[in-house]
């Protein structure tokens, strides 16, 4: 290098880094800070030529001031800002470390604090820029994760190549400050939303053994692994899936949602054919989703399954406990009604039955044939079959019978002196008509929803064939059994 040449370059320099430097610094570090300083003037200029051409050189001279002169480091951060400008990532992120570390223990804090503010935007620069790859990838294709429709194969392949580059802008991003747990944490999702669950949750494991506190890191995970346990499930690899739940619930024990998965893949084992240890599977079924119940005391979803899953299980008295619970958060719904009904009934319960079973039709807006229908096998095993005859008439009324839309019109043709006339005289027109027939024979049921009673006469004379109550005190039926 000759005396001019040097002169400049020296001059820069004392810019850099402050007059009485200069005069000592290594040839190679001062004239690649001159490099840099030329390639971002022409840079602004909009010489994209020249400026990535010095650029380069740049890079080229700094690495050799490196390599001779390891103590320079305030030239090693320009190196730094030399390497991100050219995209190495790599090459920025170990310059930017040597630095800091070299200025940190000479206690030099300005120029320490300019090196870290040049890391710093590095960082920014690329991180933002994963940030917005992977909005735009969601925005392109909202459905993420999951598979396209045909229609939307375009939307969803830009969706990927948006993601792709999100992925090379954050690992750029990490690369440069590898403790952000941010940059980690969209790059894990940006994994998630491609499907590509043990990478994003490797990720996010790797992630939180800086920081086990850090909560968006945290939920992050938690997502990637509920939805892969749920693509191993929706696969039917029931056994890899219920591993993978249970995995999961080392560490959040009580989590309702993965309990309730976790229950529902023991249910789907259940069910497979050859299946050597139903029994097993329905408990476990019952059990987690009991804990997933416990978790959510007012939610009914989760106790109803509980109690199927454990009454298919033999488990009848904790069965009982969860359809009470559901029951209890939703008084309305007759699944759970019956459910329980059929569970206390396989425990020789059947008089609770019929409380539970009557109970529940006193709730129903309109009569319910499944209520009845159920109502008519209790009273059977407990060897009442007035009332179980009862019951199934109403059952076969309403399974097999036509609503009548006119029902004053039909009241009209009651005939005179028969005991359908005689009804009408006592109890008034009926809330519904149902007619029906059974071996041949037409019939018609009267309901009165106020009064729990039915009245089933045969339709050409008119004469009461079978008279149903479930309001009256004797409908507890003949005891227990």
């Amino acid at each position: 290098m000759n005396k001019r040449v040097l002169a400049a370059v020296l001059s820069v320099a004392a810019l850099w880094f402050g007059a009485g430097v200069a005069s000592a610094r290594n040839p190679f570090c001062a004239g690649g800070i001159q490099y840099y300083t030329q390639a971002i003037a022409d840079k602004g200029k909009g010489n994209y030529e020249d400026y990535r051409r010095e650029m380069g050189k740049a890079v080229a001279t700094l690495n050799q001031c490196a390599a001779q002169d390891g103590q320079d480091f305030e030239a090693i951060g320009v190196l730094g800002l030399a390497c991100a400008d050219m995209n190495d990532a790599e090459g920025a992120g170990k310059a930017f470390a040597t630095a800091i570390a070299g200025l940190t223990a000479k206690g030099d804090k300005k120029k320490l604090d300019a090196a870290v503010t040049n890391r710093l935007s590095a960082w920014v620069r690329w991180n933002n820029e994963g940030i917005q790859d992977v909005n735009n990838a969601t925005q392109a294709y909202q459905e993420l994760p999951g598979t396209p429709s045909a229609q939307d194969k375009q939307l969803y392949d830009e969706a990927m190549r948006q993601l792709d580059s999100a992925k090379v802008a954050l690992r750029r991003a990490m690369a440069v400050l590898p403790d952000s747990l941010s940059s980690v944490r969209m790059l894990s999702y940006a994994h998630y939303l491609q499907g590509d669950y043990p990478t994003a949750e490797k990720l996010a494991t790797d992630g939180l053994k800086q920081n086990p506190a850090y909560v968006p890191l945290i939920e992050v995970q938690g997502a990637v692994r509920k939805r892969y346990a749920r693509t191993l499930l929706d696969g039917k690899k029931y056994d890899e899936a219920i591993a993978y739940y249970e995995q999961i619930l080392k560490g959040s024990p009580a989590d309702a949602d993965v309990n309730a998965a976790l229950g529902d893949a023991y249910m789907q084992r259940a069910q497979q054919d050859g299946n050597k240890n139903k029994a097993a599977d329905w408990k476990a079924s019952g059990l987690a989703y009991a804990k997933a119940s416990d978790a959510r005391p007012t939610d009914a979803d989760e106790a109803f399954m509980a109690g199927q899953s454990l009454r298919n299980a033999g488990e009848l008295a904790m069965a009982e406990k969860y359809w009470r619970l559901a029951v209890k958060n939703k008084p309305d719904d007759v699944d759970s009604q019956l459910g329980l009904a059929r569970t206390l009934t396989e425990m020789q319960r059947g008089a609770d039955a019929v409380t539970v079973l009557n109970d529940a039709l006193a709730r129903s807006p309109e009569p319910n044939k499944e209520i009845f229908h159920e109502l008519g096998n209790v009273y059977n095993k407990l060897q009442n079959n007035p009332k179980s005859t009862e019951m199934l008439v109403m059952y076969l009324a309403l399974s097999r019978g036509q609503a009548v839309t006119d029902i004053g019109g039909r009241m009209k043709s009651a005939k005179a002196g028969s005991s359908a006339a005689s009804t009408q005289a006592t109890a008034g027109n009926p809330d519904a008509i149902y007619d029906w027939e059974t071996d041949g024979k037409p019939l018609q049921t009267w309901v009165y929803k106020s009064k729990k009673t039915g009245y089933t006469f045969e339709s050409q004379g008119m004469s009461l064939q079978q008279k149903s109550d479930w309001g009256s005190a004797a409908a507890a039926g003949g005891g227990k059994k």
